[in-house]
């Protein structure tokens, strides 16, 4: 089967919860299919992990206006797709996945050639955009969900956005396909970057370009790291944040003397491992926090607000402490530091609660044949 992928980034490096994701997807696709990805954001200096190979090709979706690149927002929405055919370039499918953003285009190649068109949800678009007070996010949910209404199928990263969609469409077009975590790279058992036994090691990682994770930033720098210091703890605590892209320049991360920025690094495992908690402050309740899956199957204690843990399993919620401020945070550490509490993390345990659907199940429902029942119900 000839598949075109249609999504916002090139996976590959990956340096995010969201390249995971994408590249499990096509990776897992891949097996047995000739599997195309077009991306639209062509990310410039982009560093991270490169896996030994890949089982699918990357073609950058050219754009026909010079202009567009002028806007992040036009460049990620190719708006003269809506009244040109997609490229020549493109080569004719049997199958276009694509994600709420290409639409436009899978709608043109799908009519054109009938075949199924197949929306990829990496969370609830219009939720992420209410999150950030964007004025966007109702006209938003109102093409979201006109578009989950008229995909032949839909892939969802998570449980509840599974729930959501269920509110629109049969249940036999959705498909959740949970991401799975490299345990090459996170596992409990392999080695520790040196932070220093001297304090207890927060951390906090992710792509530090991206939008979703200024919050997070500005929650330490402003926040989390004065109350700290304000607090006497800086003889006991160390922040340490690391990461792919170039953070914005407001945050200071690197003249902060109070934070142990890295950068972007080799073997993101090793730190994750020799933190004694992961800190995932993030306000987005959509998809499913992958880096909070990544920091659990290392066996890392996980503070994390309440907003952020909702699209993961209810097994692994309870693995979670949350925090919804600096307030709850600095009591977290408290106790970890303390050590009246300890959370008991079964690694094998984050890996096992992570059933749903498979590629091969999406696969063979749309070569129209009989798949199992589903594994959580």
């Amino acid at each position: 089967m000839k598949i075109a992928f249609f999504d916002v980034y090139n996976p590959v490096p990956i340096n995010s919860g969201g390249d995971w994701y994408r590249f499990y997807l096509l990776s897992e696709l891949g097996k047995g299919n000739d599997v195309c990805e077009y991306y639209a954001l062509d990310v410039e200096g982009k560093e991270g992990y490169l896996p030994p190979e890949t089982n699918f090709k990357m073609q950058y979706l050219a754009s026909k206006l010079p202009f567009i690149r002028q806007s992040k927002f036009l460049s990620i929405m190719r708006p003269e797709y809506l009244l040109t055919r997609p490229s020549s370039g493109i080569r004719t499918p049997d199958a276009v996945f694509f994600s709420v953003f290409y639409y436009h285009i899978a709608r043109r190649i799908a009519n054109r050639s009938h075949i199924p068109k197949i929306l990829i949800m990496h969370n609830v678009e219009w939720q992420y955009l209410k999150t950030n007070n964007s004025p966007l996010f109702m006209p938003m949910r109102l093409y979201e969900n006109h578009v989950i209404r008229n995909a032949d199928a839909v892939v969802t990263i998570s449980l509840s956005d599974y729930e959501y969609v269920k509110g629109l469409i049969d249940e036999e077009k959705i498909f959740y396909i949970p991401p799975q975590v490299d345990t090459d790279l996170f596992n409990p058992h392999g080695s520790r970057h040196e932070f220093g036994g001297d304090k207890f090691n927060l951390l906090f990682y992710g792509s530090l370009d991206r939008d979703q994770n200024h919050e997070a930033l500005r929650f330490i720098v402003q926040e989390l790291v004065p109350t700290i210091s304000n607090e006497d703890l800086d003889a006991k605590v160390r922040m340490n944040i690391f990461g792919s892209g170039t953070p914005p320049e407001r945050f200071n991360l690197r003249e902060n003397n109070h934070i142990n920025y890295m950068g972007p690094v080799e073997k993101p495992g090793d730190y994750v491992r020799a933190a004694d908690a992961v800190i995932v402050p993030l306000k987005n309740q959509g998809g499913m926090k992958i880096r909070i899956l990544e920091a659990l199957a290392c066996g890392r204690p996980v503070i994390a607000s309440s907003q952020s843990i909702q699209g993961l399993p209810a097994a692994l919620q309870e693995y979670v402490l949350t925090a919804d401020s600096v307030r709850e945070y600095i009591d977290t550490v408290r106790m970890l530091i303390e050590g009246s509490i300890s959370p008991a993390i079964n690694a094998d345990a984050v890996l096992q609660s992570l059933k749903g659907r498979s590629v091969d199940d999406l696969i063979t429902h749309l070569r129209g044949g009989t798949i199992p029942e589903l594994p959580w119900s």
